[in-house]
Order: structure tokens, then C-alpha cells, then sequence
């Protein structure tokens, strides 16, 4: 999807906006996904390979899991911006899983709310920031006890309204 927005959407369970199926691959460039819910994965539901380039993921709500984007499968941003999105783990995105993948390249993970955990990353999986902000957000990145996996190359910003993780 190239200059494309995904808006005002609504699933009872997954995908609120975007569900991309176990073996498919997803390419969003210079796109926005906003104001979308679902019970997971609010604006996107990613179970395959989702790259997004110079995109937004905005406005959206996930009454349980990935406000913004429920990763379930290999997601990678570059020079995007994950911001407002609402849910109760993982307000911006939601990363789970064994063998599961989320990279943040000169991205922006800002201004998300989560009511239990992880206000704009709930991590299960591996997670890999570089050059990217993570701020204002109602708590910090969550880190599974089961995983620990991850990596954060300097500079990230970490300045949140909730200064510790759950």
C-alpha cells in the first residue's frame, strides 16, 4: 500500500484496520492507519511480514492487546511514527512471541497509554531499536520475563509519565 490511508474500521476479534494472514507480507510506505479498533491488533494484526516506511499508526484502540499494532510474526519500522493508540498491554504495539520479531529504525513510539503494561512496547519477542524515540508514553517497555530478548542502539529517548515497568 503506497499513499494510502486505512481510517473509522472496527473487527470483534483481530485486525482492526489491516489483518495480515500467516504467510503474507504487508508493505505500507508513506501511509496512515488511524482510528481503528479491535479486541487485538486496534490498527494492524500482523501474523505474517509487515514493513512500514515513512507511515503513521495513530488513534487507534485495542481492548486487549496492540492498540496500534498486535505483532505476531516479523515487523519492521523505518521512519515511522506509532503515536495516541490505546490498550490495555501494549498501547503502541504489542510483541509476542517465541521466535517473533519487531525493529524500530529512526522511529517514533509516542504519546501511547496502556492500562496494565507496556505503554507503547509489550515485548514477548526480540525487539530492536536503533536511532529511534520512544516518549511520553503511559509506561515503559515491558520486557517478558520469558524472552529478555533485545537490543537499543544509541540514541533512544526514553522520557515517559510513568518512569518504571510492570
Amino acid at each position: 500500500m503506497i499513499n494510502s490511508t486505512v481510517s473509522g474500521n472496527h473487527a470483534n476479534s483481530y485486525g482492526g484496520g489491516i489483518y495480515n494472514r500467516e504467510g503474507s507480507t504487508l508493505t505500507l510506505m508513506n501511509s496512515t492507519v488511524s482510528d481503528n479498533y479491535a479486541n487485538g491488533g486496534g490498527g494492524i494484526y500482523n501474523k505474517g511480514a509487515t514493513a512500514l516506511t515513512y507511515s503513521t499508526i495513530s488513534g487507534n484502540e485495542s481492548a486487549v492487546w496492540g492498540g496500534g499494532i498486535y505483532n505476531y510474526g516479523a515487523l519492521t519500522l523505518t521512519n515511522s511514527t506509532v503515536s495516541h493508540n490505546d490498550a490495555s498491554n501494549g498501547g503502541g504495539i504489542f510483541n509476542n512471541g517465541e521466535g517473533i520479531s519487531l525493529t524500530l529504525t529512526n522511529s517514533t513510539i509516542s504519546g501511547n497509554k496502556a492500562g496494565e503494561r507496556g505503554g507503547d512496547i509489550y515485548n514477548v519477542g526480540t525487539l530492536t531499536l536503533t536511532t529511534s524515540t520512544v516518549s511520553g508514553n503511559w509506561s515503559l517497555i515491558h520486557i517478558s520475563e520469558r524472552t529478555r530478548r533485545y537490543a537499543i542502539s544509541y540514541p533512544v529517548c526514553c522520557l515517559n509519565k510513568k518512569n518504571h515497568a510492570s
